[in-house]
């Protein structure tokens, strides 16, 4: 059985890190170089001026294109702001060690994401599916080095195989960053060109190198588009951690939606919900449940009503899963 996880942002929050784009608002606006470029320094004050609407960066930066009116300056922008995430993340990422990583659980939770269901959902879940052997692959849309680290312990690469209690087969496969890394380079930016409001620079093809994603990687040549979609296409179940299943990643979601369709794959989604009291109110989890559902059918494009995929799509809504994989004291579980 073929598993993929997609794996986004909120992992390293639950990990301590400060990887939010909020985080990295107040570091980047307050940084003042000099000879600093004007355009950058107006990308800031808008910023600092309405950091809420910032919330997603990459979808923000494709509506600031309608302030700008000369693709050059468009991609400096783009690529200060790209240089200067990389920066604040390396700092981030270098705070984690890999000696504070517990790799024989953060392999039990991977390899066992069914534990994290509801009883009722997992013994449906794998119907249909040999379960006894486990090949899992990683797909994350981070940059960071986490999972790596949370894997490696010192070990060469991070491709494994092993036996676990159960008797189950496993392996693990080597990481996928759609992204980047941030030993590389790292992307950020929009989904597709309609994402870019000033339809003048969403013509230019030097500026839809910088900003649009799925083209940036084909620019690269790196393969990684062709590997990522090969594997979500070869998957039995698809696992989504910490994704946000955003505008900006929106091919994805399709890809992902289109398997579930077209084979039947099993999508489970892992939602953090912390405001949601389902400790004393577990009857609240199934309108969680239809709410996260119905999200992801909309956003991956996918026709039919909601309740014919409630056998294909499984939610854990407030899930223990990779909880305590990275042992520090006092670290405590943020909303992602």
């Amino acid at each position: 059985m073929n598993i993929v996880y997609v794996i986004g942002n909120g992992l390293d929050v639950s990990l301590g890190m400060k990887t939010r784009y909020s985080d990295f608002y107040d570091d980047y606006c307050k940084s003042r170089k000099e000879n600093q470029n004007e355009d950058v320094i107006k990308l800031k004050q808008t910023i600092e001026q309405g950091k809420e609407d910032w919330k997603d960066l990459e979808l923000q930066l494709g509506k600031y294109t309608s302030q700008v009116s000369d693709s050059a300056i468009m991609q400096k922008i783009c690529l200060d702001l790209d240089d200067a995430l990389r920066v604040y993340l390396l700092k981030e990422q270098d705070k984690a060690s890999t000696q504070e990583f517990d790799r024989d659980l953060t392999i039990e939770y991977l390899t066992k994401p069914e534990y994290f269901l509801l009883p009722d959902d997992q013994t449906t879940v794998y119907q249909g599916f040999d379960a006894s052997s486990r090949n899992i692959r990683i797909i994350t849309l981070n940059y960071t080095d986490s999972l790596e680290k949370a894997l490696s312990n010192g070990a060469s690469g991070v491709s494994d195989k092993g036996l676990d209690k159960s008797g189950h087969n496993w392996r693990i496969g080597e990481i996928l960053h759609l992204h980047g890394t941030l030993s590389g380079t790292p992307l950020v930016g929009v989904d597709n060109v309609s994402q870019i409001e000033n339809e003048k620079l969403a013509s230019d093809p030097d500026l839809l190198d910088i900003l649009v994603k799925p083209i940036a990687n084909d620019a690269m040549k790196s393969g990684i588009v062709k590997t990522c979609r090969r594997v979500i296409e070869q998957a039995d179940v698809i696992v989504l951690f910490g994704v946000s299943m955003g505008e900006t990643d929106q091919t994805w979601w399709k890809e992902i939606g289109k398997q579930t369709v077209s084979r039947g794959t099993r999508i489970i989604i892992f939602s953090y919900k912390p405001e949601l009291d389902i400790t004393h109110h577990a009857n609240l989890i199934a309108r969680q449940e239809r709410l996260i559902r119905k999200r992801f059918l909309d956003i991956a494009g996918c026709s039919g009503e909601e309740k014919t995929f409630r056998n294909r799509i499984y939610i854990g809504v407030n899930s223990s899963i990779f909880k305590g994989i990275r042992k520090i004291k006092h670290l405590n579980r943020e909303k992602a």
